[in-house]
């Protein structure tokens, strides 16, 4: 009988060590802040905001570089100013030539020969200043930037584009996707649309245009 009831003792006493240290691992369980329980969501959110904020940033730059890549030449040709500066009435400078705009419609032909018979060439671009320059010169005798022809064309073999005035070809400024007239469309013009850029088209249609003399010659 004694020894079953030291048994039976030290069970009851193991029982109630047992009963007491549960308030404490409750306690323990109950004291971690409910912002520690973190679901596998709450988790990969903050990662989940970076990422977008980061793709957002990448897109955000892309759309300024794009925008502003396309605009470039419409601000460049806003802050011209044009001057004289030695040439003649009607003919502006850039750069020591002297540019003149016609405002009679006359197909690509008809304007070529008449500015040959003032000593001047239908005009060749040759950097992107002097696009602009164009480009101001065009707006300030026709704020509605109609197409006006410029020399570029491949009249003398399909695909080849030249001056007119034989001077290198080292600057283009085609819109997205021009030329694409093939035979149909051998002629070029600026100030197509609102983005001055080129386009290919047929010589037949009549448009203004912009005169350059050939070097020596002297204007009329």
């Amino acid at each position: 009988m004694y020894s079953f009831s030291s048994i039976s003792v030290e069970i009851s006493d193991k029982t109630n060590s047992t009963e007491q240290l549960s308030p404490i691992l409750r306690y323990q369980k109950s004291a971690v802040p409910p912002s520690l329980h973190l679901t596998s969501f709450q988790v990969c959110f903050p990662c989940i905001l970076s990422l977008l904020g980061c793709i957002l940033v990448v897109h955000t730059k892309v759309s300024i570089v794009l925008i502003f890549g396309w605009q470039d030449i419409i601000s460049g040709a806003s802050r011209v100013k044009l001057q004289r500066r030695g040439c003649p009435t009607s003919w502006y400078n850039f750069n020591g030539r002297c540019y003149k705009y016609i405002r009679t419609l006359k197909t690509w032909f008809g304007a070529q020969v008449h500015c040959a018979s003032m000593g001047a060439n239908l005009v060749s671009i040759h950097s992107s200043h002097e696009q602009n320059f164009v480009n101001a010169l065009i707006r300030s005798f026709d704020p509605s930037a109609r197409s006006t022809w410029i020399g570029f064309s491949d009249t003398s073999q399909e695909g080849r584009w030249t001056w007119s005035d034989g001077s290198e070809v080292n600057y283009v400024c085609w819109s997205t996707g021009e030329p694409n007239g093939g035979t149909r469309e051998n002629c070029g013009l600026t100030s197509w649309g609102s983005s001055f850029r080129w386009n290919d088209i047929s010589c037949s249609y009549s448009y203004p245009s912009v005169y350059s003399p050939l070097s020596g010659n002297t204007l009329t």
